[in-house]
């Protein structure tokens, strides 16, 4: 008897609605989508948007969250230096904020290939299709853990958040409505865990 094949990987809310942002490859061979929260809710989604070339996509919770949840506040600039701070929030949050701002490695121009930029973050598979956060917690992208062939090892990069946009743009929802940041505010914005979900595939 065959039994289904799961594979678990990481998400995240950009506002307060039922939208979800994750990777392509997650899902796209998946007939149940289950969106996990920190509070133990479990919700089913669907796929309403997906970028096949870039690698991500957009679902749709098929109920509101009952976690209490706050919108992301969008960088006014995608990251193209070298050494930026920048972090992203694993699934669970065992990691401080400290122990998870690395610095981008290496080139960070874009891949004229994928689009994508490499960093240097210690991440796992799991944490793939989560958020990138810069150093005053402003989104930046999405995280994607990249397998490569054997004789390679493994890499991090991630979506920049102009990629991102374009999804947004595309459905035309109001519920995705987004809040870039004021560059002369100097305070750093509040860390939103909440939106960070476990998303399981099968």
């Amino acid at each position: 008897m065959q039994t289904p094949t799961s594979r678990l990987g990481s998400g995240f809310i950009i506002n307060t609605g039922a939208h979800v942002f994750t990777y392509y490859n997650l899902v796209k061979e998946a007939k149940t989508i289950k969106v996990m929260f920190p509070n133990e809710d479990d919700i089913e989604a669907n796929i309403i948007y997906k970028d096949i070339i870039n690698n991500y996509t957009i679902l749709k919770l098929k109920k509101i969250p009952t976690i209490k949840t706050q919108p992301f506040i969008f960088s006014n600039n995608d990251l193209h230096q070298e050494g930026e701070t920048v972090y992203t929030i694993g699934y669970p949050w065992t990691n401080t904020m400290e122990d998870k701002h690395i610095l981008i490695n290496g080139k960070t121009s874009l891949n004229s290939k994928n689009n994508l930029i490499d960093i240097n973050l210690e991440i796992t598979p799991v944490n793939s299709g989560g958020p990138l956060l810069n150093s005053r917690n402003e989104l930046v992208g999405m995280v994607l853990f990249k397998n490569t062939h054997l004789k390679e090892s493994h890499i991090k990069s991630f979506i920049p958040l102009s990629i991102l946009i374009n999804g947004i743009k595309a459905l035309k929802t109001p519920e995705l409505s987004y809040t870039k940041a004021n560059n002369y505010t100097k305070t750093s914005q509040m860390i939103p865990k909440n939106n960070v979900v476990l998303i399981e595939a099968f």
